[in-house]
């Protein structure tokens, strides 16, 4: 068998500025601020493959 590995790194938000929103182009109201903070996610896939079956005068 032979070992596939595939390992994946995500990041969101790395500044960890906040999202603002406003009503108004030209005044710039306030409707609403979110602060969601920095995320960091790892992950991991491994897969398996095993050995095709070799047919009848085959090597």
């Amino acid at each position: 068998m032979t070992p596939s590995l595939k390992i994946i790194a995500e990041k969101i938000n790395l500044t960890d500025k906040a999202i603002d929103q406003y009503t108004d182009i030209t005044t710039q109201r306030p409707l609403s601020r979110t602060k969601s903070d920095r995320t960091f996610t790892v992950g991991a896939t491994c897969e398996f493959y095993g050995q095709k079956k070799r047919s009848k005068g085959q090597r």
